[in-house]
């Protein structure tokens, strides 16, 4: 066996592989462009176990439908080379196998078993932080800090598992932590974008608008050498920070230039636009019906694609915005069908946040505020549970403190909003919610 960049065997005596599979964990650890030509190792290398397994991570990440046989295949491959295969692969494998089930839980176990043999191994903890994201990373927080403390002792000095481990701080409202983790990262390798993320969540936690609109222009000069995903989602957190600020104006201009309808089919870039647009509707601000029939047109291509809650509860507001009932009925069927086949856990979310989060998307969407109340109040302490991080669910948190002040509920709607501010002031996008 040979060794990866990490130091861990790999089932390979191929120096051509080795170098295939250490350049895309560098790349997906740097959110880099070119994390797709481990396609072409594993396509021209079926007998290969580890750029099957690679292969399949890079599609499992696109959360789309349309890339399930080529998941399938690749696992397929590399479940016929397991019994030649060293440990490490064979709980990749199942990691994998748990993944592509929605067995999100799961995954995590076998991502806990690899980093307990193999501490050193940061690209486990970089696919890991996908399963939290998907349970919902504000949520699992907790479990999330313990699983990269447990690391830090071995990683302390590289700087992509310090963009993690200080994610994972700020998670958990450490934000102090967090923020010197992020700039630690920053100072190994200026374009840690990773950890440039972090300091976009840190600055907008403690409505610090002007120093992290600031620092995420700054940053922003290098986001494009980097992965589209990563490009759009920073450039989201810059908007979100000049909406916070209720500069519409830079808000709107940052996400024309570089957020909307440029990859419109990837599905990371749709719950950006999507998010934003709803956050600016609340905010006051009319979006054209042009523009949503644009969104909603792509975001129709993924609509029986079933996850996590927190995507299809996008999905049904951009779509309900545009209309598109007969899209809407599909896809509420596709999500009973599913979920008859969803793990216990995952399913358990579903039945008691998911389904009420997503008809109250599409009662705010319909304007129909006292059915978003009436849906929302009984699941706001598990909102948290259907996906996304904290920043990503806040929309929700915003979406009840807006239809509570619709319906009059002024003071419910302020006192909800201290209790998860805490100590942190209002900003301008906050109390703009509260407005009748």
């Amino acid at each position: 066996m040979l060794k990866d960049y990490q130091g861990i065997p790999v089932t390979t005596n191929n120096t051509d592989i080795l170098d295939s599979i250490n350049f895309f964990i560098k790349e997906l650890l740097r959110v880099g462009p070119d994390a797709d030509k481990i396609l072409a190792a594993a396509d021209n290398n079926p007998n290969e176990i580890m750029p099957q397994l690679l292969a399949a991570i890079f599609y499992l990440y696109a959360q789309a439908g349309e890339f399930d046989n080529l998941i399938k295949t690749y696992l397929a491959q590399a479940k016929n080379l397991l019994r030649q295969s060293g440990e490490r692969e064979k709980l990749y494998y199942a990691a994998l196998r748990a993944w592509y089930r929605n067995d999100y839980h799961g995954a995590i176990k076998h991502f806990e078993t690899i980093t307990q043999l193999w501490p050193q191994d940061v690209f486990a903890i970089k696919v890991a932080e996908f399963m939290f994201y998907a349970l919902g990373q504000g949520y699992t927080g907790k479990a999330y800090l313990k699983f990269t403390e447990r690391m830090y002792s071995v990683n302390q000095h590289d700087p992509y598992f310090l963009a993690m481990h200080s994610f994972a701080l700020e998670l958990n409202g450490e934000y102090g932590l967090a923020e010197q983790e992020a700039q630690k990262a920053i100072s190994l390798d200026s374009e840690n974008v990773w950890a440039h993320h972090t300091i976009a969540h840190v600055y907008t936690k403690q409505g610090r608008l002007a120093k992290g609109i600031n620092a995420l222009t700054n940053y922003s000069e290098c986001w494009q050498r980097h992965a589209r995903p990563i490009q759009s989602h920073n450039y989201w957190h810059l908007a979100l920070l000049h909406l916070e600020a209720m500069d519409i104006q830079a808000a709107w201009q940052v996400v024309k230039d570089h957020i909307l309808l440029i990859t419109p089919d990837m599905v990371l870039e749709q719950y950006d636009t999507i998010s934003f647009l709803w956050r600016l509707e609340m905010a006051g601000h009319v979006v054209e019906q042009t523009i949503w029939q644009d969104v909603a047109k792509h975001v129709a291509l993924h609509a029986n694609d079933v996850y996590i809650p927190f995507l299809t509860a996008h999905y049904a507001y951009a779509l309900q915005r545009a209309n598109q009932t007969d899209v809407i009925q599909a896809m509420q069927a596709k999500v009973a069908e599913s979920m008859a086949q969803t793990p216990v856990q995952q399913r358990a979310i579903w039945e008691k946040a998911g389904l009420p989060l997503i008809a109250a998307s599409l009662a705010q969407a319909k304007g129909d505020h006292k059915r978003v109340v009436e849906l929302l109040t009984p699941i706001m302490q598990c909102v948290g549970s259907v996906g996304g991080s904290d920043a990503q669910t806040d929309l929700f948190r915003y979406a009840y403190v807006h239809s509570l002040a619709q319906t009059k509920q002024q003071v419910a709607a302020q006192n909800y909003l201290q209790t998860m501010l805490k100590l942190y002031p209002a900003t301008p996008l906050q109390n703009a919610l509260l407005r009748i």
